[in-house]
């Protein structure tokens, strides 16, 4: 009787596949990552509102909010006196840390190993829009960190504007380089040997930004330039080529699934 009944599924389990892999034939690549990426955002928006209800929002974000924009608008007008006690290099080597946050986004979930991967072509490009929506993340939350510093930049610091944007460009390609090394030391099984991988990639960072730093205090400004636009064009061509790669798709669904829980981890961190 179980045969027969499992048997008797059988021609429906094949009529759900077939379906499934029409629909997908009939998405493209965009559709796909646009699809992934708004369900992604409903289910981190549900997991900030299990914490930060109504109240919190109102007594505690919003009055925070307005507090930042008072104080901030106000840094433009009258430097701050902490400033003085940050020197240049402490700036810089914050924004270096900071550089270190972010992950390659892939989008790929279990499900494609079953119908994405049938379709190379669909799958492939999928990711590829997924990597651009990473470049386009991290180009704008650090822009972001670049406007909320531009008043000390700007009227403490004395920088110009072209070399903010050497600035710019540099911990760009910084961060870019980063996040891709992270996606392959994320393939080491041992903990001990990614922590000691992380290790040795921070402390020749560090000397890399040091380099860049006394470059800076010379005023040779081509160099850091050419080093940093030969690092991002670098970073981005061996990221693409790393994710066009199929073998790799257990490995980027464990990526996918450990950037969704992170930050559910870090808000439970935080709540009470």
């Amino acid at each position: 009787m179980a045969f027969e009944h499992n048997a008797s599924c059988l021609p429906v389990l094949c009529m759900i596949v077939f379906i499934s892999l029409q629909k997908v034939k009939r998405m493209n690549s965009w559709n796909v990552f646009s699809i992934r990426r708004r369900k992604n955002r409903k289910y981190q928006f549900k997991v900030f509102r299990s914490v930060a209800d109504w109240t919190v929002i109102v007594y505690i974000l919003f009055p925070a909010a307005v507090i930042i924009l008072f104080n901030y608008f106000s840094y433009w007008k009258d430097t701050p006196g902490w400033i003085e006690y940050l020197p240049f290099s402490l700036i810089f080597f914050f924004i270096f840390l900071l550089s270190w946050h972010g992950n390659i986004r892939t989008y790929v979930e279990e499900a494609d190993k079953v119908f994405l991967i049938k379709n190379r072509s669909l799958f492939l490009n999928m990711k590829k829009w997924a990597y651009g929506h990473t470049i386009f993340t991290e180009t704008f939350s650090l822009l972001s960190l670049f406007i909320f510093l531009l008043p000390h930049l700007l009227n403490y610091y004395r920088l110009q504007w072209h070399e903010l944007f050497l600035l710019f460009i540099f911990f760009l390609s910084l961060n870019l380089l980063i996040i891709l090394i992270k996606y392959y030391v994320k393939m080491i099984e041992k903990r001990w040997k990614q922590v000691l991988m992380y290790t040795m990639v921070f402390i020749l960072l560090s000397g890399y930004t040091i380099l860049i730093f006394q470059l800076w205090q010379s005023a040779f400004m081509l160099p850091i330039f050419l080093l940093s636009v030969s690092l991002l064009a670098v970073a981005i061509m061996l990221s693409f080529a790393s994710l066009l790669r199929i073998g790799f798709i257990e490995h980027e669904i464990k990526i996918y699934q450990e950037n969704r829980t992170q930050n559910i981890e870090m808000i439970f961190m935080i709540a009470p």
